[in-house]
């Protein structure tokens, strides 16, 4: 599953669960049952995703949510890639889970955990 996959789950999760709002569009997802029309969830980023998109998370703010997602291991040579699912693996070392502990490699990438915050917890950097 890709860091936007594992997102948009948590992002309907919350929704569902009342911690965030919608964007006021719909999204349309394939489950096991077919296909569905939803509210899209509102976004969430973590720290660094604020700060590069010019936002400041507010002093005292708590993480709305912590989940685990894609990160790049620093020291691999194989990361080249924004998720392993498009690295160069093979299934099999796909299917062995993180493993980032036991000092088994996923193309380059780990399962770390995230901390995310939605919109109202931040404000614009000023120029």
């Amino acid at each position: 599953m890709t860091n936007q996959m594992i997102i948009l789950m948590e992002r309907i999760r919350l929704m569902d669960e009342g911690i965030i709002g919608t964007t006021g569009r719909s999204v349309t997802i394939e489950t096991d049952e077919g296909t569905k029309t939803l509210e899209e969830p509102e976004y969430i980023f973590t720290v660094s995703e604020w700060n590069k998109r010019g936002f400041r998370v507010n002093k005292g703010e708590t993480h709305i949510a912590e989940c685990l997602i894609w990160k790049k291991d620093k020291g691999s040579k194989k990361a080249n890639a924004e998720n392993p699912e498009d690295s160069e693996e093979s299934e099999e070392v796909k299917a062995k889970g993180n493993g980032r502990k036991s000092g088994r490699r996923n193309g380059g990438f780990y399962l770390g955990k995230a901390y995310f915050f939605k919109a109202s917890q931040v404000c614009k950097v000023a120029d």
